[in-house]
């Protein structure tokens, strides 16, 4: 705590609600009607979590040395990141340390020299190629159906625009690929990545 400049203290009640057989154990602790039987028991948990307050993109620049100091070499390494991943801190140093990298986009960023954000521009680019691929089955509280999806793959060289927030007026030139699932009739199952790649090397 002494070494940070800022420490959060987070806060809050949650609930730990037991169903079993152990509920017999906890006594008369649940939240529920004492006037009626309950087959369950609940328990209020107040909690302090502390993190440090510090920019969001260093978790990712750290990982980025780390890795490099425990390989020999980067260039058989591909980074593969989420959505999370996608700050434009983040795709500068990769670039900057010369990685292979792949994040998942997120955020819709204008570009330099050009009148579209970076989703509209993507979206005109026509296919290069198609590929199938097979969605499992998933149940739970958004269900779906197994099927065999068939992607058309899009990509194009852009540069994105740095933020206000950020002084870089070269931006950053990356590729950014799409794969649009073209055979659903159901367009909120349709599948559609948008990836960020430096391909450079």
């Amino acid at each position: 705590v002494e070494k940070s400049n800022v420490v959060l203290a987070l806060q809050d009640t949650t609930e730990l609600t037991y169903k079993h057989s152990v509920c017999k154990e906890l006594g008369n602790v649940s939240t529920a009607n004492h006037h009626k039987p309950s087959k369950k028991r609940t328990i209020l948990v107040h909690s302090t979590l502390m993190i440090d307050a510090e920019k969001e993109s260093y978790k990712w620049e750290r990982n980025i040395s780390q890795l490099g100091k425990r390989l020999d070499s980067m260039q058989n390494v591909i980074d593969v990141c989420g959505r999370e991943a996608d700050m434009y801190e983040h795709l500068s140093c990769q670039i900057n340390h010369n990685n292979r990298f792949i994040v998942r986009s997120k955020e819709n960023r204008c570009l330099l020299n050009s009148d579209k954000k970076l989703l509209e521009k993507i979206s005109l680019v026509e296919p290069c190629g198609y590929k199938k691929t097979n969605i499992t089955q998933r149940g739970g509280k958004f269900p779906r159906k197994a099927r065999t999806a068939e992607l058309a793959i899009s990509y194009t060289a852009v540069t994105l625009k740095a933020p206000q927030t950020i002084k870089d007026k070269d931006g950053l030139k990356v590729t950014v690929i799409q794969c649009q699932e073209i055979n659903s009739q159901n367009e909120d199952e349709k599948l559609c990545w948008k990836l960020r790649y430096d391909g450079t090397n």
